[in-house]
C-alpha cells in the first residue's frame, strides 16, 4: 500500500508541473524548449498514472481492472486518495501492534 500511496503522491506532483509548464507554454507559444519540456512532463504524468492503476490492479488481485483503476484516478480522485490514506495508515497501526 506504501506504493500506492507514493505513486499518488508522485502523481499530483507530475500534474502540477505540466499545468505550470502548460502556462509557461501558452504564454511563450514560440519556446520550442518548453513545449519539449512539457512534452516530456505530460509523458511522465501519463506514465505514473498508468503504473498507479496497474498498481491498484495488483492491490486487488485484478477485481478492479484497468480501466476502472483509471476512472477512479480520474474521476474519483479524493475518494481514492482518502482511501489510500486510510488503508496506509491501518497498515502502520497493525505493524505497530505486532
Amino acid at each position: 500500500m506504501q506504493k500506492l500511496k507514493e505513486l499518488f503522491n508522485q502523481l499530483e506532483s507530475a500534474e502540477a508541473e505540466t499545468i505550470r509548464l502548460d502556462s509557461l507554454v501558452e504564454e511563450n507559444p514560440e519556446d520550442e524548449a518548453l513545449e519539449k519540456a512539457w512534452d516530456m512532463a505530460y509523458k511522465k504524468e501519463y506514465d505514473i498514472k498508468m503504473l498507479l492503476a496497474n498498481h491498484i490492479v495488483t492491490f486487488t488481485s485484478g477485481k478492479i481492472d484497468l480501466k476502472t483503476a483509471h476512472t477512479m484516478i480520474m474521476s474519483r480522485r479524493e475518494q481514492l486518495k482518502t482511501l489510500i490514506l486510510k488503508i496506509a495508515w491501518l497498515e502502520v497501526v497493525i505493524y505497530v501492534s505486532r
